[in-house]
C-alpha cells in the first residue's frame, strides 16, 4: 500500500485538472443522486475519497444535520479537499488513514460510500471487515464505479504504475468477499458505464427466525394461507379462527410492528366501506343474506390483506421478483409486476410536482364553507389530471430510451437495477415449510 500511497501523492496536484472537470463533476453528481440512497441526518463515511469530489453531493443528501467523514490514505489528496470544502461545511471531518484500519468507533456510521476505490485495496476482506465494524446494525455499504467491471479492468491494465493490477473481482468472488466480512443482502448491478454493489450489515432483527428464511418459503406459506382463506366456505367459523391464529403466529414470528401495521390498515378502510355500501344498497337479497355476504367479504379481505401485508413488510420487493423468477413464474408476469412497482414511484413523484405547481398558483386561505373556492379547486384538479398523465407518459418514454441506451434488449434481464441474487434453501427452510403446511392442512380438514 505504501507504493500506491506514494503514487497518489505524486498525481494529486494534477488530479483535479484531469478528473474533476465541471463536466465530470456534474456527471458524478447525477450518478450519486441516482445510486446513493442516503437520508437526511445520516453519518456517512466516504472511504477512498481522493480530492473529495463527492462532498457537495453528499452534503446535499444528508443535510446540515448529517455528518460526513472523508477518509483517504493520501495526505496530498486530503489537503485539496480541506482547502476546497473546510470553510463551507461545518459537519465534515477529514481523516488520513489506510482503508484496512479505520480509526473510527464501532457502530458509528450509517452508510459507507466506496467510490472508485475498491480495486486499490490490497486485502479486500480485511478492509470490508473494518467497514462492517464501523457501520451501525443495518448500515449500508455502496461500492460504485462509473465503468463496468470489464471497462475498469481494461482501463487499469493500460495504466503504468502500482495500480496496473488493481482489478475488480468477478461476481462470485465479490459476493464471497462481502459475506466473509459479515455483510448480507449483497446486490450486484453491472451495465455499460455502471458497476454498483450494495450490501448491509446484520440489523437488530438478524436473529429473527422469519427474516432468515428463504423468500420463496415465505411466499409459499403466505400464498397457501391466502388460498385457503379465499376458498373456505363462509359458514366454517372454526376454520377462519384457525387461519386468524396462524396469521397472528406469523406476525409474532416476523416481529412486525403492530403500530406500523395498523397505520397500513387505513388504506383498507375505503375498500371495506365500498363493499359494505355495494352489498347493502344494490343487493336484492334478504337482510340476513346481505349480512352473511358482507361478513364473507370483510373477513376474507381482512385475512388476505394481513397475509400479504406480512409478506410485503418483511421481504424486499427485489427478492419477491427474483423468487418468482426462480419459481418459474412466466416472465411476462414478473415484468409487468416489476414495472408496475417502478411506475408507482413515478406517479407519486409527478403527483407531488403537480400539486406543488397548483398550490404555487393559489393565493390566500379560503373559508371552510367557501363553496365557490371548493368548486374551483375541483376544476383545477380535473385540469391537472390529463396533464399529469401526459407527464408520466413522457417520463416513461425517457426511461425507456435511457434503458435502450444502456444496453437493455428484449432478452436482457428485465430489471438490471435490481441486481442479481443467490437464494439457497437451508434445513430450517424445509422444516418450517413442512411444519407450516401440515398445520394449515390440519386447519383446512378440521
Amino acid at each position: 500500500m505504501k507504493k500506491k500511497q506514494g503514487y497518489f501523492e505524486q498525481i494529486a496536484r494534477n488530479w483535479d485538472n484531469e478528473h474533476n472537470t465541471p463536466e465530470e463533476m456534474e456527471r458524478t453528481r447525477q450518478f450519486a443522486f441516482q445510486h446513493f440512497h442516503l437520508n437526511k441526518g445520516e453519518t456517512v463515511l466516504d472511504v477512498g475519497c481522493g480530492s473529495s469530489r463527492l462532498v457537495p453531493t453528499l452534503e446535499a443528501m444528508i443535510g446540515d444535520e448529517g455528518k460526513l467523514v472523508e477518509l483517504d490514505f493520501s495526505g496530498e489528496m486530503l489537503k485539496i479537499g480541506r482547502k476546497r470544502y473546510d470553510p463551507r461545511f461545518r459537519n465534515i471531518l477529514f481523516v488520513q488513514a489506510d482503508g484496512h484500519t479505520i480509526p473510527l468507533k464501532d457502530g458509528s456510521i450509517d452508510a459507507v460510500i466506496c467510490m472508485a476505490f475498491f480495486p486499490h485495496l490490497s486485502d479486500k476482506v480485511k478492509a470490508m471487515r473494518a467497514l462492517a465494524r464501523v457501520l451501525k446494525p443495518g448500515g449500508k455499504l455502496t461500492i460504485a464505479h462509473q465503468m463496468n467491471r470489464e471497462e475498469l479492468n481494461r482501463f487499469h491494465g493500460n495504466v503504468d504504475g502500482p495500480v496496473k493490477k488493481d482489478l475488480l473481482p468477478d461476481e462470485p468472488q465479490m459476493r464471497k468477499i462481502l459475506t466473509t466480512a459479515g455483510f448480507k443482502d449483497v446486490v450486484i448491478v453491472e451495465a455499460p458505464g455502471l458497476y454498483l454493489v450494495t450490501a448491509t450489515t446484520p440489523g437488530p432483527d438478524h436473529g429473527n427466525f422469519w427474516q432468515r428464511l428463504d423468500p420463496r418459503v415465505k411466499m409459499a406459506c403466505v400464498f397457501s394461507l391466502a388460498f385457503a382463506v379465499a376458498f373456505t366456505p363462509v359458514h366454517f367459523y372454526g376454520k377462519f379462527l384457525a387461519y386468524a391464529s396462524m396469521i397472528i403466529l406469523l406476525g409474532i414470528i416476523s416481529r412486525v410492528s403492530i403500530k406500523y401495521s395498523l397505520a397500513r390498515f387505513i388504506i383498507l378502510v375505503p375498500l371495506l366501506v365500498f363493499l359494505g355500501v355495494t352489498v347493502l344498497v344494490f343487493s336484492e337479497k334478504e337482510w340476513l343474506e346481505k349480512m352473511l355476504i358482507l361478513y364473507n367479504l370483510w373477513v376474507k379481505t381482512l385475512l388476505t390483506f394481513c397475509c400479504f401485508g406480512i409478506l410485503a413488510l418483511t421481504v424486499q420487493f427485489q427478492h419477491i421478483i427474483r423468487s418468482l423468477e426462480s419459481m418459474r413464474v412466466p416472465k411476462i408476469l414478473t415484468v409487468i409486476l416489476g414495472f408496475a412497482y417502478h411506475y408507482v414511484f413515478l406517479f407519486q413523484r409527478e403527483a407531488v410536482r403537480s400539486m406543488k405547481a397548483r398550490r404555487s398558483r393559489s393565493f390566500g386561505r379560503p373559508k371552510k364553507c367557501d363553496w365557490r373556492w371548493q368548486r374551483q379547486r375541483l376544476k383545477s384538479v380535473g385540469a391537472i389530471i390529463p396533464l399529469f398523465l401526459f407527464r408520466v407518459l413522457e417520463q416513461s418514454q425517457r426511461i425507456y430510451v435511457a434503458m435502450i441506451s444502456r444496453g437493455y434488449r428484449e432478452n436482457s434481464a428485465p430489471f438490471p437495477w435490481m441486481g442479481s441474487y443467490v437464494f439457497c434453501l437451508a434445513r430450517r427452510d424445509y422444516m418450517f415449510a413442512i411444519s407450516f403446511h401440515l398445520l394449515l392442512a390440519a386447519a383446512v380438514i378440521m
